[in-house]
């Protein structure tokens, strides 16, 4: 569910950024509001999901017992748990862009409507907040968290939404000013990434469980970027 969560919060994150910053005619398409759509749908039930579960874990409770919201006390307990609420209730406020991403070209509704599923997403960027908080670590987590998910939340998009639609000139424009776009964003991913396994592993990559799980990361993001690139 976790995974579940991630992704399909990039979905809705990263959607919606291409379609203010790389294809706006996308507005226009059917296959964007349902892509839209069903990303919030899944984003909102999983993350959800991995709130309830992890209260149930914190408090050695049943799974039945935190179904609602008011058996989630254990989460305020600490900055990660704290987010995986606070990501759940803009999840739910982001209906008004996922419902109506006409929004996102509105005056009057543009700011709030780019800025909830941007701090949505940032919120992952806070589940490694431990004792000892680190400043730049978190600023590190929240840029890459970022970045990945316009990268991987585009692409899924561009899959989905663009490659299906109608129309021709603005088409290619999308996928090559996306391809421009995605080098950037692996880039920011890239660096961001590695700042904050120095802020958490030091030199202990090798040795310890989180650095050798980040190096298996490190092969299937490369294997990513190959497929994204392509």
């Amino acid at each position: 569910f976790r995974i579940l969560a991630y992704l399909s919060l990039a979905a809705l994150f990263g959607g919606i950024a291409f379609i203010r910053w790389t294809w706006p005619e996308g507005i226009n398409d059917d296959a964007t509001y349902k892509f839209l759509r069903i990303s919030w749908i899944v984003a909102l039930v999983s993350n959800y999901v991995v709130a309830m579960l992890r209260a149930s874990l914190l408090s050695s409770e049943s799974v039945t017992s935190t179904i609602l919201p008011l058996g989630w006390g254990e989460l305020f307990q600490s900055a990660s748990g704290i987010s995986a609420v606070l990501r759940v209730v803009i999840i739910g406020a982001c209906a008004i862009v996922a419902l109506r991403p006409d929004r996102i070209f509105d005056p009057q509704s543009q700011i709030i409507s780019l800025a909830l599923p941007t701090a949505a997403m940032a919120t992952f960027g806070l589940t490694r907040v431990v004792d000892d908080f680190s400043a730049l670590g978190t600023i590190a987590g929240i840029v890459h968290v970022l970045a990945a998910g316009m990268w991987l939340g585009g692409l899924l998009f561009l899959a989905q939404s663009v490659l299906i639609g109608p129309g021709e000139e603005d088409l290619m424009h999308a996928v090559r000013t996306f391809s421009r776009q995605a080098n950037i964003y692996i880039g920011v991913t890239v660096v961001a990434g590695f700042v904050q396994l120095y802020q958490m592993d030091g030199g202990s990559t090798l040795t310890s469980r989180h650095g050798r799980l980040i190096v298996v990361k490190v092969i299937g993001v490369a294997a990513m970027g190959y497929m994204g690139g392509a």
